[in-house]
């Protein structure tokens, strides 16, 4: 796994280790895409001895994660048997399940609970999680627990962890680890989304997964292209899939940042406003259809 922006990181945890001074729960906050999520598992692999191929099976860890299979971002495979979730959220239930494993009596040194995405948590998921981490079963009882949204967490669990800001890694220390034709490849998509590791390498892992981006942006470019409307309306119609319309608005924000485009800010503006229309359940055609007109 590429840890990069992690390197200082690994090293205060190793320090604290030796040291016999970990923390009993570390918030990792960062913006999406870091790599937040597979660092928690490296390191939970580090602190059971194990080989990270096989962490997912171990009775000592648990793992709740709050994205969507589909996405790929962040992604650790959940391991628990959870309760059907409602808007991605992390419910009561899922805590439960959690706590029950994370209870049991450990054949490690340490027992390890893995949270992403914590600010998913319904109200009655967070006072059901502040008690476990306001009273661990023992020292060697630790939670690792991701955000990307550390704004939305509340303060009664950011006063109970030790927090841990995941600096984004530069674009220039990403592409010193790509050969030349991976840094050909990405030329394509710089201008339409981030150049960060979550996105980066498992795009170039899969060669189907890149030409299915590739579609995308020239979905993008046809909606941005104002000066072929009928082209725009019926690529806007043909999008059905509210979370692939919000992955679109999303690039066209980007790329309208990334290429200094006139009124930038309000064109971006509007696209957030698109983001929450769908988000409600409005038509997506119609969102999109609206949405890309008015940036004209």
């Amino acid at each position: 796994m590429q840890l990069l922006g992690f390197t200082k990181i690994w090293k205060q945890l190793q320090a604290d280790k030796i040291a016999g001074c970990l923390s009993h729960a570390y918030l990792f906050s960062g913006p999406a895409h870091i790599g937040k999520a597979e660092f928690c598992q490296q390191f939970a692999a580090d602190l059971l001895g194990k080989d990270l191929l096989h962490i997912n099976s171990h009775p000592d860890i648990a793992i709740l994660d709050a994205v969507p299979q589909e996405s790929n971002t962040d992604i650790l495979p959940t391991n628990l048997d959870l309760a059907v979730r409602k808007n991605n959220s992390i419910l009561i239930d899922d805590i439960s399940a959690l706590k029950h494993k994370f209870g049991r009596v450990s054949i490690s040194d340490y027992s390890i609970a893995i949270i992403t995405d914590i600010e998913r948590m319904s109200v009655k998921a967070v006072n059901s999680m502040l008690k476990v981490i306001e009273e661990p079963p023992s020292e060697k009882h630790i939670f690792l627990l991701t955000t990307s949204n550390q704004s939305r967490i509340l303060s009664t669990i950011l006063s109970r962890v030790t927090l841990m800001p995941v600096p984004v890694p530069a674009e220039g220390t990403l592409l010193q680890q790509l050969s030349d034709e991976e840094k050909e490849q990405l030329s394509d998509i710089k201008a339409y989304t981030p150049l960060l590791p979550g996105i980066v390498f498992p795009l170039l892992k899969d060669e189907h997964e890149f030409e299915a981006y590739r579609e995308k942006i020239e979905i993008v470019r046809t909606l941005l292209d104002t000066d072929n409307i009928p082209q725009l309306l019926q690529t806007a119609k043909a999008v059905k899939d509210r979370s692939l319309a919000i992955e679109i608005l999303e690039m066209a924000e980007y790329h309208l940042l990334y290429t200094n485009a006139d009124n930038a800010t309000m064109k971006t503006d509007m696209i957030r406003a698109a983001v929450q229309q769908i988000q409600s359940n409005v038509s997506v055609g119609l969102v999109l259809s609206s949405c890309f007109l008015n940036l004209e």
